[in-house]
């Protein structure tokens, strides 16, 4: 079983709407919750990142608006996009949720900006840290991809929700049976303290399934991890203004915890030569 692994990001869980955290095997049943492990383990996560200079890395959560919805239409390019190279490992996969897409599923909207514009800012933003970081980043559109199989360290997927009922949804994340935990927890927890918030901040896991069918796993095998990741609801006013205000500081976050998933990942491989 391809093992995948979801980035548990509580990146804005402070505005009060439930963060999702679930297992589930590949065929779509639920496992198990994540909520033991999640909760349980924030001491671990912290030793494991003490001393490594991660935490003064993450900019923290401010209030007052820093991007605009007119910062986030701007059409921007997004860093090391194409199909990818079935023939290579990319450290770093990303791909921002319906980017490219011009007809079907496009993607969902708010008030003041599409779905494809506020991901495909906040992934260009991403990359474009972790590139300077030295991280080989590759970032795919929605479609037109290398579907023979693609490679890497991580894989995330990001998009934005939306609800005919506004204010119902929150941000999510799914990953399948069999994934690692320690990134997830580890991540969770900094990006948690990030925004000012703890492990007792957060909701209490729900079971749910359907995550794990993103189509776009089954193109992409992981060492470690790999996972979609929904920021929260477009369609609920004051969460569209908080994603938008706070583009440029989630890009930021993200970077340094893939940041961080990359260093995790390449630490538990066996050392070359043995």
């Amino acid at each position: 079983m391809r093992k995948v692994l979801a980035l548990a990001l509580g990146l804005l869980s402070f505005f009060g709407y439930d963060f999702r955290v679930f297992a589930v095997d590949d065929d779509g049943k639920t496992v198990k919750s994540g909520t033991s492990e999640y909760f349980d383990n924030q001491k671990d996560a912290e030793k494991s990142l003490a001393g490594t200079g991660f935490f003064s890395s993450l900019k923290p959560f401010a209030f007052g608006a820093r991007q605009t919805p007119a910062d986030i239409k701007i059409k921007i390019d997004i860093p090391n996009l194409g199909p990818g190279d079935p023939h290579k490992n990319y450290q770093v996969i990303l791909q921002p949720g319906h980017f490219g897409r011009t007809s079907g599923r496009t993607g969902g909207a708010g008030a003041n900006v599409t779905e494809q514009e506020l991901v495909a800012f906040i992934i260009a933003k991403t990359a474009a840290y972790l590139i300077a970081n030295h991280i080989d980043v590759l970032t795919i559109p929605a479609d037109d991809f290398n579907k023979t199989g693609l490679h890497a360290d991580i894989f995330l997927a990001v998009h934005a929700d939306t609800a005919k009922k506004p204010c119902t949804t929150g941000p999510s994340l799914g990953y399948a049976k069999g994934s690692s935990l320690l990134g997830m927890h580890s991540i969770g927890f900094a990006l948690a303290t990030s925004m000012g918030q703890t492990y007792a901040d957060f909701k209490k896991d729900n079971f749910t399934v359907g995550e794990h069918e993103y189509y776009a796993f089954k193109f992409i095998t992981t060492k470690g991890y790999g996972g979609l990741l929904e920021l929260g609801e477009l369609t609920c006013p004051a969460v569209e203004t908080a994603l938008i205000s706070n583009a440029e500081l989630i890009a930021h976050n993200l970077g340094v915890a893939l940041k961080a998933s990359v260093e995790i990942v390449e630490a538990s491989e066996p050392s070359k030569g043995g």
